[in-house]
């Protein structure tokens, strides 16, 4: 089967973390629509039942509602279903919104295992953010936890060898960069993690 491409363009009137989760939302949704790749869904749920909590996942579908269908007896077990049918991707804001250290650990550690989840030596994955003098704040951070977390990287590899099937891709306009974008491109450059 090759790559898995995820495309995310950001632009200057993207909410925060927007565009990141409709990148995989919109993944996922491909993904799911195609029966030829049912057994490489089937593993990807296995591996996200093994390595998250049942709130964990219940938050990955508040960020991703395209896998609620992955997940149904988990939502059911913890979730109303009154909650559950007015969960429109706006509790997103509810639990990360505020920005605070712990939703900042929670939402880069289920982005961790999602990526580890999606990823392998048959499947590598290519992650693609464009435009990125455009992203906010809270992805920047989040693509800054997944690109230089020496352990998560090591953790994506299941071969103990130094690839780690997982690429991360990122491009500017060069003449539109602030300082909070070259801050994390200049702990880019001094990461032993980042090429």
């Amino acid at each position: 089967f090759g790559w898995i491409y995820i495309h995310a363009k950001f632009d200057p009137q993207s909410q925060p973390l927007s565009v990141v989760t409709s990148a995989f939302n919109r993944f996922f949704m491909n993904i799911l629509a195609n029966r030829s790749e049912q057994e490489y869904v089937a593993r990807v749920i296995s591996s996200l039942q093994r390595n998250l909590s049942s709130s964990a996942i219940v938050s990955l579908c508040c960020l991703l509602p395209s896998v609620r269908n992955l997940f149904p007896s988990i939502l059911r077990r913890v979730v109303s279903d009154e909650d559950l049918s007015s969960q429109n991707g706006v509790v997103v804001e509810d639990e990360f919104a505020s920005g605070s250290q712990m939703s900042r650990i929670r939402l880069h550690f289920i982005f961790r295992k999602l990526i580890s989840a999606l990823c392998s030596v048959e499947r590598p994955l290519a992650l693609f953010f464009d435009d990125l003098q455009w992203a906010d704040d809270r992805c920047m951070e989040l693509l800054s936890a997944l690109m230089m977390d020496r352990d998560h990287l090591q953790e994506l590899d299941d071969d103990d060898n130094d690839d780690t099937h997982c690429l991360f891709v990122g491009s500017f306009r060069s003449n539109e960069t602030n300082d909070n974008l070259l801050s994390h491109f200049d702990d880019f450059e001094q990461s032993t993690s980042v090429d």
